[in-house]
């Protein structure tokens, strides 16, 4: 949590938590393609519910503006890009249980992840070249989608990009990736 009153152990915990959390998200992801609900729906009650615990209402409240801002970008990525709602519900409840200090460093550090992890994965699969392409469209799809306020049939196809040849990746990685760096850096920055 950002907040003064809870303590070096409680944000420990937390960490603990959601690391662990990332890593069967990774795990499963990877196995299987998904991030599942028995992970992701449980996780977000037990992170406000934490919050209530130690921080009592504003914890709450701050959980769940944690909760909606980390899961918001891979919101438009599942609804405009074709990305997975399992990591929205993750990155969702990774803001439940970290607050908004330490959620904003974790959403940071989870795209960054997933920027280099995607060019790896593009470059190790010899696709670099579509993968361009496919952010090229996935860009223009969102923008096409703001510029026309939402009304739009297929934000890809009004690009050049095609969904079929669009390359995936189990994004569940990056999160982990991701939450990893962003522990690690809030340890040091603690000692």
């Amino acid at each position: 949590w950002s907040m003064p009153l809870w303590d070096d152990a409680s944000t420990g915990l937390q960490w603990g938590i959601v690391v662990f959390a990332s890593l069967v998200a990774a795990i499963t992801d990877l196995a299987s393609r998904r991030i599942y609900n028995w992970l992701t729906i449980p996780m977000p009650a037990g992170g406000v519910a934490y919050a209530a615990y130690v921080g009592g209402a504003i914890g709450v409240v701050e959980s769940l503006l944690a909760c909606v801002l980390l899961a918001l970008p891979y919101i438009f990525l599942f609804v405009f890009a074709r990305g997975g709602a399992g990591d929205a519900k993750m990155m969702g409840a990774i803001g439940a249980w970290l607050g908004l200090g330490n959620g904003i460093l974790a959403l940071l550090c989870v795209c960054l992840a997933g920027i280099v992890l995607a060019v790896a994965f593009s470059i190790m699969k010899g696709r670099a070249k579509e993968t361009a392409a496919n952010i090229s469209g996935i860009t223009y799809g969102m923008l096409y989608a703001a510029a026309t306020r939402g009304k739009m049939s297929d934000p890809l196809r009004a690009g050049d990009s095609s969904q079929s040849a669009m390359m995936t990746m189990p994004y569940g990685l990056a999160i982990f990736v991701g939450v990893c760096a962003a522990a690690v850096g809030v340890l040091l920055w603690r000692t």
